[in-house]
């Protein structure tokens, strides 16, 4: 009992910013939850790892903990645009070549989530041998 106590005190601890960030109506509690989780996991296959592919697996948990990063961070709309300082407040330099990138803003946060998800998917099982 004491142990089970000291084990909650201990992951209350280590998810502190994320708990402390939670909105039942947001989902990037979800992502950054997960990614933490990764980065806790990603830490112990590192540095105390006992299957022979605990540096694999390292590997894999940081590039899951970096995808769940990237989509809380949600700074896709804004590494497309650049901002013209010497034109009025709001105005681009160059309109008419930053509206498809609004696709590709779109698309390259949907990559991330799907790769993500395959990730989960065809490697979870395997990280906790």
């Amino acid at each position: 009992m004491l142990y089970k106590l000291k084990t909650f005190i201990r992951n209350v601890w280590l998810f502190r910013k994320e708990l402390a960030e939670f909105q039942p109506w947001d989902s990037s509690f979800n992502y950054a939850l997960l990614g933490r989780s990764f980065e806790l996991s990603g830490y112990c296959h590192k540095n105390h790892g006992h299957l022979v592919r605990s540096e694999l697996t390292a590997q894999e948990l940081h590039i899951a903990a970096t995808l769940c990063k990237r989509i809380v961070e949600d700074e896709y709309y804004d590494m497309y645009f650049d901002f013209d300082l010497t034109k009025p407040f709001g105005q681009m330099s160059s309109v008419e070549s930053n509206i498809p990138k609004r696709v590709e803003f779109t698309n390259k946060r949907q990559q991330d989530v799907d790769y993500l998800c395959h990730l989960i998917k065809r490697k979870s099982l395997h990280w906790w041998d």
